[in-house]
C-alpha cells in the first residue's frame, strides 16, 4: 500500500451494511452530474459515446402502426365479412364427411361414398351404450344425453368407464344425472380382458363416433350427429345440481330452463331461422360439425389480425436492422455477428408493444365503424336487426388482440416507472440496517472491494461479443471510475493508485486475510461483490441507455473463487442460499402474487358463470348468411 494510503488509514473508518442488488458504493448521482468539471478529460470521446437508440416507438413507428391497422381493417371489411353459423355448419359438414370416409377406409372400407362408409362403421363398431337408448329418451336426443357419445375427452372417459363397470353415464329427459346398467342384449360389446376393454373403450369408440358424427346412413348430413367438445362440456355441467332450476337472466316468456336450452341447441330449434310469424323455416344444429366450422370462422377473423402483426413486426425488424448495419458499419456477413439479436428482433420490447397497441386499436376502430355502418344499412330501421347485424360483423378476435396488447403495453409502462421511481424491498431493508455497527470494513477492505467490482466489470466487457453493448459498458465503467475519483479526492487519496489490477488485488486479498484469519471481512467482501450490479444509472446523459446493459455473471464462481483460497465456491453458494431465504422473508411481492392469482381465479369463475347465463342472448345473433 502506498504512503498516501497508509497515512490516512487510521483516520478512515467505513461501516459495512448488507447490500442487495441495485445498490452502489458510489457518490450520489447528483455529485457526478453537478460537477462535470471533475470528470476525466476525454471521458466521452466520440468513439465511445453511446448513440441514440430506437428503443421507443417514435412518430414513424406509430404512423406505420396506424397505416397497418387501417389496411388490416379494410381487409377484414371486404374479404372476411360477418360471422355465420350457417356457413360454419356447411364448412364443418364438408370436412366431417371427408373424415368419416377416411376413417372407414382406414378400417377396411373399399368404397368412396359417404352412405356406404357410415353403414360400414355402424356394422363393424357397435357400442354397448346403444342398448341404453330408451333410458336416455330415445334416438333423437340419445347422442346428447348419453355422455359416452360425446366427441370430447369427457366422452372418452365415459366410454372407458362403461367398458370397466358395465354402466352408462348420462342424463334423463329432465337433464338430471343418470347412471344405468348396460342391458344383456349389448353386454357382448363389453371387453372380456383388460386390454380388450381399453381397445373397445378407445379405438372402437372413435370408430363408432365416426359412424354417428355425419348422421345416419339413411339420412346423410341431417342425422342427429354428436355434440362437439363445447356443447359436451355445457351438457355435462348442466347435469350439476346448481342448474336444477337455472333460468337465463330476464327470461319471462316460456320459462325455458338452461337444460332445455342445451337440448334446443343440439336439435337445431334454438338457432333455427323463423318467418315473420315465428314459425321455424330451417333448423340449425349446434353439433360437432358446427363447432368445427366455428373454428374455421374464427380462423377467418384471425387472418387480418395476423396480417396486421406481420406488417408492424416486419417494419420493426427491417428498420432496426438497417439502423444497426449503418451504425456498426457492417460490410460483410462476418460483421453481422456484431449485431445483437435483441436489438432487431420484434419480440418482447416496449416498442413493439406500443406499435401493437396502436395498430390493433386502429383496426378495431375501423372494424367497429364498418360493422355499425353495414348493420345500419342492412337493418332498414329495425333496432333488433341492427343489433344482430352489428354483433355478427364485429371481429371479436381483433377486440381480444387489442385487449391483450393494451395489457402488455401498460405492463411495460408500469415496469419502467416502478424501476425508475420506486425503491425495492431489498433497498428498504438495507436502509433499516444502516444503524447497526456490527459489520465493518476498513479502508483497505473497501479498496479491495471496489477493485473487485471493477474487475467484475472488466471481465464482463471482455466477454461481451456485440460491439455496441461493449462500447456502452466501457462508457459506464469510465463514468463509474470518474465518480469514484470524486470521493477519493475528497478523502485525500490518489485516484490513479487506488484501484488495483486483478493480480495485485488477489495478492493483497490473501495477505490481509492471513494476517488475521479470525476476521470475517473476506466473506463480507465476497458477499458485497456478488450483489454488485453494474450499469445502473449514474446521473449522466446516458442513463437511459445503461438500463439495457446486463451483467453476464459467473465471475465470482469462475474467477474469484479460483484466484484466492479464503472464500470457496461452496461458501459463495451457501451465502446465496441464505440471502434468498432472507429476501423471501422481506419480499412483499409474494403476497401480491398470491392475491393476484386468487383474483384471477375468481374473475375466471365469474366470467364462466356469466357466459352460461348470457349465452342464450348472444348466440342467436351469431347466425346469418355470408
Amino acid at each position: 500500500m502506498n504512503d498516501s494510503l497508509s497515512k490516512n488509514a487510521e483516520a478512515l473508518e467505513c461501516t459495512f451494511s448488507i447490500e442487495f442488488p441495485k445498490t452502489k458504493l458510489l457518490p450520489a448521482p447528483g455529485d457526478l452530474s453537478g460537477n462535470p468539471a471533475l470528470l476525466k478529460e476525454g471521458l466521452l470521446e466520440d468513439e465511445t459515446r453511446w448513440e441514440a437508440r430506437l428503443d421507443h416507438a417514435d412518430k414513424l413507428d406509430c404512423t406505420v402502426a396506424v397505416a397497418s391497422g387501417i389496411v388490416a381493417g379494410l381487409v377484414d371489411s371486404f374479404f372476411v365479412g360477418k360471422f355465420s353459423l350457417e356457413r360454419a355448419n356447411e364448412w364443418g359438414a364438408s370436412k366431417v364427411n371427408d373424415f368419416v370416409v377416411s376413417m372407414a377406409k382406414l378400417a377396411g372400407y373399399e368404397g368412396d361414398d359417404l352412405a356406404g362408409a357410415i353403414r360400414y362403421l355402424e356394422n363393424n363398431f357397435k357400442s354397448a351404450a346403444d342398448g341404453s337408448m330408451p333410458d336416455f329418451g330415445g334416438g333423437y336426443q340419445h347422442h346428447l344425453r348419453d355422455f359416452s357419445h360425446h366427441f370430447s375427452l369427457g366422452g372418452l372417459v365415459c366410454s372407458i368407464f362403461t367398458q370397466f363397470t358395465g354402466k352408462v353415464i348420462g342424463t334423463d329427459t329432465a337433464g338430471r344425472l343418470l347412471i344405468v346398467e348396460v342391458p344383456e342384449t349389448h353386454r357382448q360389446f363389453l371387453g372380456k380382458s383388460f386390454g380388450e376393454k381399453v381397445i373397445l373403450g378407445t379405438v372402437s369408440w372413435v370408430m363408432h363416433i365416426a359412424s354417428d358424427i355425419a348422421g345416419s346412413s339413411g339420412n346423410l348430413g341431417k342425422g342427429t350427429g354428436v355434440p362437439g367438445p363445447i356443447l359436451s362440456l355445457i351438457k355435462q355441467l348442466s347435469a350439476l345440481p346448481v342448474f336444477e332450476n337455472a333460468r337465463p337472466a330476464m327470461e319471462q316468456t316460456d320459462g325455458c330452463v338452461f337444460r332445455e336450452i342445451v337440448s334446443k341447441m343440439f336439435n337445431g330449434t334454438f338457432f333455427a331461422r323463423r318467418d315473420e310469424d315465428g314459425k321455424i323455416v330451417e333448423v340449425l344444429r349446434f353439433d360437432f360439425r358446427t363447432e368445427l366450422g366455428v373454428l374455421h370462422e374464427v380462423g377467418r377473423q384471425a387472418k387480418p389480425i395476423i396480417l396486421n402483426q406481420c406488417l408492424i413486426r416486419s417494419f420493426f425488424f427491417i428498420r432496426r436492422l438497417t439502423h444497426e448495419v449503418k451504425t456498426l458499419k457492417v460490410a460483410s456477413l462476418e460483421d453481422l455477428r456484431r449485431i445483437d439479436p435483441q436489438d432487431v428482433l420484434p419480440f418482447r420490447n416496449k416498442t413493439i408493444a406500443r406499435m401493437s397497441t396502436v395498430s390493433c386499436g386502429v383496426f378495431s376502430a375501423v372494424d367497429l365503424s364498418d360493422a355499425a355502418i353495414r348493420a345500419a344499412i342492412a337493418s332498414k330501421g329495425s333496432k333488433e336487426k341492427l343489433l344482430t347485424e352489428f354483433v355478427v360483423r364485429v371481429n371479436f378476435v381483433g377486440l381480444g388482440t387489442f385487449a391483450i396488447a393494451c395489457v402488455l403495453d401498460i405492463g411495460e409502462v408500469l415496469k419502467e416507472r416502478a424501476s425508475a421511481n420506486q425503491s425495492t424491498a431489498e433497498e428498504d431493508y438495507e436502509r433499516s440496517l444502516g444503524g447497526f455497527g456490527s459489520l465493518e470494513l476498513g479502508p483497505s477492505q473497501i479498496r479491495l472491494l471496489q477493485s473487485l467490482q471493477r474487475a467484475i466489470v472488466l471481465d464482463d466487457i471482455e466477454a461481451t461479443k456485440h460491439s455496441r453493448k461493449r462500447d456502452g459498458k466501457l462508457l459506464w465503467l469510465e463514468e463509474w471510475e470518474a465518480a469514484l475519483e470524486i470521493g477519493l479526492k475528497e478523502r485525500g487519496l490518489v485516484p490513479s493508485e487506488y484501484l488495483l489490477d486483478p493480480s495485485e488485488l488477489y495478492k493483497q486479498f490473501e495477505g490481509l486475510a492471513q494476517k488475521d484469519p479470525s476476521k470475517p471481512w473476506p466473506f463480507l467482501v465476497a458477499l458485497e461483490a456478488s450483489l454488485f450490479t453494474p450499469y445502473e444509472p449514474l446521473g449522466g446523459e446516458n442513463d437511459k441507455e445503461y438500463k439495457k446493459l446486463k451483467l453476464n455473471g459467473g465471475y465470482m464462481q469462475n474467477v474469484f473463487a479460483a484466484s484466492q483460497s479464503i472464500v470457496t465456491k461452496d461458501d459463495l453458494d451457501k451465502m446465496h442460499k441464505a440471502l434468498k431465504r432472507a429476501q423471501g422473508d422481506i419480499d412483499a411481492k409474494m403476497a401480491k402474487r398470491v392475491a393476484g392469482f386468487v383474483g384471477t381465479t375468481l374473475l375466471a369463475g365469474a366470467v364462466t358463470v356469466a357466459a352460461f347465463i348470457f349465452a342464450p342472448y348472444i348466440l342467436p345473433s351469431l347466425q346469418g348468411r355470408p
